[in-house]
Parts: C-alpha cells; structure tokens; sequence
C-alpha cells in the first residue's frame, strides 16, 4: 500500500513539474523566439539589399520599419527580363528537338 502512494506522489510530483516547466518555458521561448526571429529579418533585410531598424514601443510591441534601395525595383526588373530572354531561348532550343525527333512506339498504361 505504501508503494502504491509514493508512486502515485512520484506520478503527481513529476507532471506538476512538466506543467510548471511547460508554462514557464512557453513564455521565456515566446520571448527570446521573437526577438531571434527579428535578428533573423534583419539579416534578410540586409542580405536583400534594404535596412530593417526595430524599436521597441513603450507597450512592450515592437516597431519595425522596412526600407529598401530606391533602385530595387529596376534591377529585379532587369533580372527578369534577362531570365524572360533565356526561357526563351531554351524553349526555342527544345521545340527544335522535339520536331527532329522521331517516334519510337506507342505505348498504352491500364490501371
């Protein structure tokens, strides 16, 4: 019989403190998680060619402001338009490949 409660207290003992541990570490990951995640953006920013400055608000919310280089747009323009001239021309490339070949079989697939 005494086995029987100490094993209940060790059970009882051992989720108060996964529960106790779960709501603490909820709140400290939720924490340290977000503030990772903005050093994350702001490495993107960086990487992307714009700048992300972040304050933190009096509320305790933090202010993000996102800024790009004024040329941005035209130079993702011009590299799409070099890509656009390359499809192209591969496509050109595999539709003169496709009329030169010959068909070997057919073949037909039933479920």
């Amino acid at each position: 019989m005494r086995i029987a409660i100490r094993a209940a207290l060790v059970i009882l003992f051992v989720l108060a403190g996964f529960a106790a541990g779960f709501s603490i570490g909820k709140v400290t990951g939720f924490n340290t998680g977000s503030e990772w995640a903005i050093v994350q953006a702001g490495i993107i920013a960086k990487e992307m060619g714009g700048a992300m400055p972040v304050a933190l608000d009096g509320e305790g919310a933090f202010r993000v402001v996102v800024k790009q280089q004024p040329d941005i747009y035209r130079k993702a323009w011009k590299q799409s338009e070099g890509r656009i001239e390359l499809l192209t021309a591969l496509d050109a490339e595999r539709r003169a490949a496709d009329e030169q070949a010959r068909p070997v079989g057919v073949a037909l697939l039933t479920p």
